[in-house]
């Protein structure tokens, strides 16, 4: 099949680097529009994590850059079980207006970080316990581990079966990643090996989860997150240096403490690289629920937390999330001590010190890593962060099962607070916002602002998802398989024409969402390729919908041998690089496949 000449507007999509919210240029299907209500979700629980519900908006102070603002909705929701909506689907971000609309359901994306997440604090068995037990009717659950996640669905037996299949197999698969030798001198997750990534396909092929790649973009703060990993290799390197050639040459250097000191290297190369692979899932997390409309909650288990040199900065991974009103609960299971500790003997005058000790000692003892940028690596405080600035729980030194507990209870009361901005400079700065409440020994939970910009609101949900997801995945340097495609791909030049790519190939359509009826197979198929220069820059593309009405025979042909495919894209240089994407609205998933012009 040849796909046709559409006529469809130009798209400004850099081919390796995209930041969908910050495009300058009209994005179909959607629109920009001022916030005129900024909505806070705001929680007040007691000591004991119950939540007070019996506040007034008289209670209520709204502070935006310490300026007190002008209250214009409050309301308390009160979830309780409501089986007629155990079949409704997401809502996208609606435009935002002069009154605020109650959720009447949660959703929850689950997400399962790096590390030992079973044991001790049993955090796959307490996720299960919450999904089966905990969880409304109508509320919405998805689950995400490495880089796949499920769909959104009321089917909370589809969510629990996923994670079923993470608690048999993730130990395993875990153990391979951690011996994978990474480069850590990235802010990129390191890559998954073909083996172990079928595996992690394996947890989500349950039947109805709809399981798909999730296509990562670029931290904000990535720059800070690599000085920080930078720093404190360079200082294993020195230590290593330093206990081979000690200052003092009449001090025999001690090969225990050579040996010692490499198994601790090691051992934070492999701990920097599972903190770098769950700073990007979650950063992946928040880029899925940025556009579902109202307040999303983000449950984060992980063994030991994250590396996030500058958390309350304004460009953080924590703006992005209070800016998507999505709040992260966190959950830590790997038990109380943070780092092994390494008692050594007392130096002898003149010895050099980092002769004698780690950088783990170096750590804990405050002489090296306390109070520098390489600090997070070694704490778990960022958890607690991470939930005071988003609005969430945080929960380290308990088991799994309380920590759901404790979410569950806060937010089936939750107070809608709305506030019209007094300040109308929408220049795009981050805004921090402060809820006070009138009430001694409670604690106050809520997003830590927003950023002050028209927000893009889809207006038609096909064409916006439609173009998100194949941005998304355009930007993303890895194959996406969920639907397999192939690509060939030549340079062509005719006078009539000028300078072209001719591409041709493959789709599987096994995974495909066709619909039967009449002796027809019937579906559409977005296809988008964009061709990219030597420097990374966009010097074509060309977005198509590919209408499929296919008999049975060749249905069942084309299952066989996939759909061929094959369309000319005008370039204005010569390219070095080509990409294809094919995406399946109806069923959300998406294929890449890419070539390379060796030659140029």
């Amino acid at each position: 099949m040849t796909m046709r000449p559409a006529s469809v507007p130009v798209l400004a999509v850099l081919l390796f680097v995209v930041a969908l919210d910050a495009q300058q240029g009209q994005v179909p299907g959607a629109f920009r529009s001022r916030i005129i209500l900024v909505p806070l979700d705001v929680r007040v629980v007691d000591r004991d994590g119950t939540p007070v519900t019996d506040l007034t908006q008289e209670d209520f102070t709204v502070l935006e850059e310490g300026v007190p603002q002008k209250i214009g909705h409050f309301s308390l929701e009160l979830l309780r079980p409501d089986p007629s909506g155990a079949g409704d689907g997401l809502e996208l971000r609606r435009a935002p207006g002069n009154d605020l609309k109650a959720q009447r359901r949660r959703v929850f994306l689950i997400v399962l970080g790096r590390g030992r997440l079973q044991y001790p604090a049993k955090g796959v068995d307490g996720a299960l316990a919450f999904v089966r037990t905990k969880l409304l009717p109508q509320d919405l659950v998805a689950v995400q581990a490495f880089n796949r996640a499920t769909g959104f669905t009321t089917d909370h037996a589809r969510a629990a079966a996923v994670l079923e299949r993470f608690r048999k197999t993730h130990e395993s698969i875990e153990s391979r990643l951690r011996n994978q030798a990474s480069n850590i001198m990235s802010a990129r997750a390191p890559a998954i090996p073909p083996g172990v990534q079928k595996d992690i396909d394996g947890i989500f092929a349950v039947p109805g989860a709809a399981g798909r790649a999730l296509t990562p973009g670029t931290l904000t703060n990535d720059g800070r997150v690599v000085d920080a990993m930078r720093e404190a290799s360079d200082r294993f390197a020195q230590q290593s240096r330093d206990n081979v050639n000690p200052i003092d040459p009449a001090i025999e250097t001690r090969a225990e403490e050579v040996l010692r000191n490499e198994q601790a290297f090691v051992d934070f190369m492999a701990g920097a690289a599972q903190s770098l692979t769950d700073l990007n899932t979650v950063f992946m997390a928040i880029e899925y629920l940025r556009f579902i409309e109202g307040e999303k909650h983000l449950v984060f288990i992980s063994e030991n937390g994250l590396l996030l040199p500058s958390l309350e900065d304004d460009t953080s991974l924590a703006a992005l999330a209070a800016d998507a009103r999505v709040a992260i609960d966190t959950i830590r299971t790997g038990g109380v001590q943070d780092l092994p500790v390494t008692t050594v003997p007392a130096p002898p005058p003149g010895a050099n010190q980092a002769m004698l000790r780690s950088v783990y000692d170096a750590a804990l003892t405050a002489t090296q890593v306390r109070g520098t940028r390489a600090e997070p690596i070694f704490t778990a405080g960022t958890m607690k962060t991470f939930a005071r600035l988003t609005g969430g729980q945080a929960s380290l030194y308990r088991y799994a099962d309380q920590a759901f507990d404790r979410i569950d209870a806060a937010t089936r009361a939750t107070y809608l607070v709305g506030y019209y901005p007094a300040n109308a400079n929408w220049n795009g700065n981050f805004r921090r916002v402060r809820v006070l409440v009138n009430r001694p020994g409670v604690t106050v939970q809520h997003r830590f602002g927003y950023y002050g910009r028209a927000q893009l609101v889809p207006f038609n949900k096909r064409e916006f998802m439609t173009y998100a997801r194949i941005a998304s995945a355009g930007a993303h340097t890895m194959p996406v398989r969920d639907i397999d495609v192939t690509l060939k791909a030549s340079i062509v030049q005719s006078p009539s024409t000028g300078m072209q790519v001719a591409v041709e190939g493959t789709i599987d359509l096994s995974k495909v969402a066709l619909t039967a009826g009449g002796g027809m197979r019937t579906g559409v198929l977005d296809v988008a390729i964009f061709c990219g220069s030597r420097d990374e820059e966009l010097v074509g593309e060309r977005w198509q919908k590919l209408d499929l009405k296919l008999t049975e025979e060749t249905y069942r042909k084309a299952l066989k041998t996939g759909l061929t495919y094959a369309a000319r894209v005008p370039v204005t240089t010569i390219p070095r690089h080509v990409k294809v994407v094919v995406y399946d609205h109806a069923a959300d998933l998406i294929g890449t496949a890419s070539a390379t012009f060796a030659h140029r």
